[in-house]
């Protein structure tokens, strides 16, 4: 299911709201099946994005395959989140809240991938670390705390228990990416 423009244009809106730590983002989003299944096409924006990131802040040695296989290891992490988040929202009764939850995260998404964007390609011209791996750093902190911002308040839990779906997160990301770079 692909997404209208003015769908996308109101997730988006609704991302940014929440990027700016506004609870009222999530008015934004629905939570039907519809819209979760939708909200999976904030991948395909984000790819572009992610192969460029891959490219500038990986190794010199990037080749097409490293990077078919680090965009197919971060398509992956969307689909095992989700999952994931699924068992944990069933574990801490809040199942009524998983699609809603997803549905943000995936459109969240979308805007972190552009935030770091800029700032990881412009670090890419700089040999040495300096200014633009400390914004780098920056950024990555900030979408960290977003990401968790968004479950906090999508899934109605604490600021601990959010760190911990981000840590997840990060966890799933660092797994698939061992796996797909493996010998």
């Amino acid at each position: 299911m692909r997404p209208s423009l003015g769908e996308v244009s109101v997730a988006l809106y609704g991302a940014w709201r929440l990027m700016r730590f506004d609870p009222n983002g999530l008015n934004y989003f629905d939570s039907t099946a519809e819209a979760f299944w939708k909200s999976f096409y904030a991948a395909i924006i984000c790819l572009p994005g992610i192969a460029i990131v891959m490219l500038t802040t990986g190794s010199s040695e990037a080749s097409l395959h490293a990077i078919i296989s680090n965009c197919s290891a971060y398509l992956a992490g969307w689909l095992v989140l989700a999952v994931v988040v699924h068992g944990i929202c069933d574990a801490i009764g809040q199942q009524a809240k998983f699609i809603g939850c997803i549905v943000a995260i995936n459109w969240s998404n979308v805007l972190q991938t552009y935030l770091i964007l800029p700032i990881a390609f412009l670090r890419s011209f700089e040999g040495t670390p300096g200014l633009w791996t400390i914004m780098f750093l920056g950024a990555l902190l900030f979408m960290l705390v977003y990401e968790g911002y968004v479950f906090s308040r999508s899934l109605e839990i604490s600021g601990l228990a959010a760190a911990g779906l981000v840590a997840v997160d990060f966890m799933i990301s660092l797994l698939l990416k061992s796996i797909v770079n493996s010998p």
